[in-house]
């Protein structure tokens, strides 16, 4: 597995929104600030200070799908909470993805509200007896 570098996410952040204030980041939850505070065609599924964003490039699906995964056990350790994951077999911006975890089907409806119409890509899975984990692109919270 590769690092998702400070430097990585915000080329990725600049290049899609055009604000050239992410290149001036020192560090994830600098990055996140600006994309909740200033990228006003982002509609966040979640708080600023709800999300977290992991540090290696994974194969999200493949590591969703074991139960000793490292996002599980991430989002097990900070439950409600959502991570910012770069997928390691889809480069670029396309490969950013929000997850959580969630005992609730409020969650999802909640997430489907606030994605774009026509860009639902998420991916729903019950794990255990009482989560969810929820997957979607980033890409599905911004407007065209």
């Amino acid at each position: 597995m590769s690092k998702l570098t400070v430097n990585q996410l915000s080329r990725m952040f600049t290049k899609a929104f055009g604000l050239k204030k992410f290149l001036a980041c020192n560090n994830h939850n600098d990055i996140l600030e600006i994309l909740f505070q200033e990228v006003d065609r982002f509609n966040a599924p979640c708080d600023v200070y709800d999300i977290f964003v992991f540090n290696e490039r994974i194969p999200i699906y493949t590591d969703l799908n074991n139960p000793s995964s490292s996002i599980r056990q991430s989002l097990y350790d900070r439950p409600g909470e959502v991570v910012l994951v770069a997928d390691s077999f889809m480069m670029g911006f396309d490969g950013l993805h929000l997850i959580t975890l969630t005992p609730s089907f409020l969650t999802i409806n909640d997430w489907l509200q606030k994605s774009q119409q026509g860009k639902h890509e998420m991916y729903i899975r019950s794990i255990g007896s009482e989560d969810i984990s929820l997957v979607s692109k980033l890409r599905s919270f911004i407007a065209s």
